[in-house]
């Protein structure tokens, strides 16, 4: 799939593979599937890595199915070039979309450093990582991003992230919500519960808007909702009443996703308004920032919310084409 990102860390033993993999997935949601040589050569085969080792055809049965299913994948592990390098030149030849080769180059000295802090210390030495240890192990045909030992697990996320355009990539959509969405989305309100104030009959409220068909919500591929908008059910009224968004799906686009979906239900003219935090509430600049990058302006100060919060009213204004004419 030509939209489909192939992303691959090498690097020794010891030089942070496994925690940047996890980082890029965990930042990007569902939708990007980590492949690791760890888990397959030594789980699920229990086998030793040498010359002809089954773990080479698995990893790229495993990496194919992945990105043809329209996964994301990140591949880490050693992946020796004299032993990998034609597997993963296949890969890269055969997959139609963006293919991202790192190598993550780290001293031997940091390498027994950052090993006496693994939880895998216990099953091999520092001896052992020794033996393992070869030195700038680039692959010949394929060129690769080297990320020196200096860059920080942040950095070097982000810096991926960036060059890889990961997180544009993994596509997310607003759908009118279901009754089975009702329990994830209720998940959802009770965590930002202590940020909105108590919510007394909001689940009733969910359920009426999911049967009215005046809920959309944002699901992962697991159909845990991310984000849910509830909108107003009266016809001459354009209020959005709700929006909230998981933590751990915030700065990934899911609110202006959900936005955006709003703008085309209620095309112009007219306005749309909805109550968001007062300037003075911390915890609610990005609701703030988030519909003034839409064109909403700061309206009317009302009274505080539950939580003891200001609240202040948001509207957009859209006249019709002729307006001023």
């Amino acid at each position: 799939m030509s939209d489909v990102r192939l992303i691959v860390l090498r690097g020794n033993s010891g030089s942070g593979k496994t925690s940047v993999s996890l980082a890029l997935q965990r930042a990007s949601g569902r939708g990007v599937a980590w492949v690791s040589q760890d888990m397959m050569r030594r789980q699920v085969l229990r086998e030793l890595d040498g010359p002809g080792a089954r773990n080479v055809g698995l990893i790229d049965l495993a990496v194919r199915y992945a990105l043809e299913s329209g996964y994301h994948v990140v591949l880490d592990g050693i992946l020796r070039a004299a032993r990998y390098e034609d597997m993963l030149a296949g890969l890269r030849r055969d997959h139609p979309g963006p293919s991202h080769f790192y190598y993550l180059d780290v001293s031997l000295a940091e390498t027994l450093l950052r090993h006496e802090t693994r939880p895998q210390r216990t099953e091999f030495s520092s001896a052992d990582m020794l033996a393992w240890y070869q030195p700038s192990d680039l692959l010949a045909s394929i060129p690769e991003r080297v990320i020196a030992e200096d860059s920080s697990l942040d950095a070097t996320v982000a810096t991926i992230l960036a060059e890889t355009d990961l997180l544009a990539a993994v596509q997310l959509r607003a759908d009118v919500a279901a009754q089975r969405d009702l329990p994830s989305w209720l998940e959802l309100a009770a965590e930002v519960e202590p940020v909105f104030g108590p919510m007394p009959g909001f689940a009733d409220h969910a359920r009426r808007a999911v049967g009215r068909g005046t809920a959309l919500v944002v699901r992962d591929r697991d159909d845990t909702v991310l984000g849910a908008v509830l909108l107003s059910h009266r016809p001459a009224e354009r209020r959005i009443r709700w929006l909230a968004v998981r933590a751990q799906a915030r700065r990934r686009g899911v609110a202006a996703v959900l936005l955006t979906a709003v703008l085309d239900r209620w095309p112009a003219p007219g306005d749309i308004d909805v109550v968001t935090f007062g300037p003075d509430v911390r915890a609610g600049q990005p609701a703030r920032s988030l519909y003034e990058s839409f064109g909403f302006r700061s309206a009317d100060v009302l009274p505080p919310g539950p939580e003891g919060g200001s609240r202040q009213r948001f509207i957009l204004r859209r006249p019709g084409r002729d307006a001023g004419g």
